[in-house]
């Protein structure tokens, strides 16, 4: 049990560091699998070179192994994984972004380093 709580607190404090990005099952319960199925997942992760990524066989994993653990009656992990293979374009969220899509940090220290008097040095 202490395994599964470590991984829970872990999981708790990656979410509060993206800025709690808002979660929205209904992109996952309305997306359409349009006869996708376990197949597709694992030919588009294997067959592409995101096959090379181990967070995202990981991820991919994950969701079918949750599957087969707890059933999947209405296909929530199926189109879960189908979406996440089939939309993936790179990992992000690991910082806050502007609309522009620029880190604030980033545009935080410009800021700070603009503002610097060059006479006080």
């Amino acid at each position: 049990m202490p395994l599964v709580r470590q991984w829970w607190l872990f999981t708790v404090a990656v979410y509060i560091s993206q800025l709690r990005p808002t979660i929205e099952l209904h992109k996952i319960n309305q997306f359409e699998l349009e006869g996708r199925d376990w197949k597709y997942v694992e030919n588009k992760t294997l067959a592409s070179g995101r096959g090379l990524d181990a967070h995202f066989v990981k991820s991919c994993r994950a969701m079918k192994e949750a599957a087969s653990t707890w059933g999947d009656e209405f296909s929530f992990y199926l189109k879960a994984a189908v979406r996440f293979s089939s939309e993936f374009n790179g990992w992000g969220g690991f910082g806050p972004l502007d609309e522009e899509g620029m880190d604030l940090r980033e545009r935080e220290k410009d800021r700070n380093y603009m503002e610097v008097d060059p006479t006080d040095r």
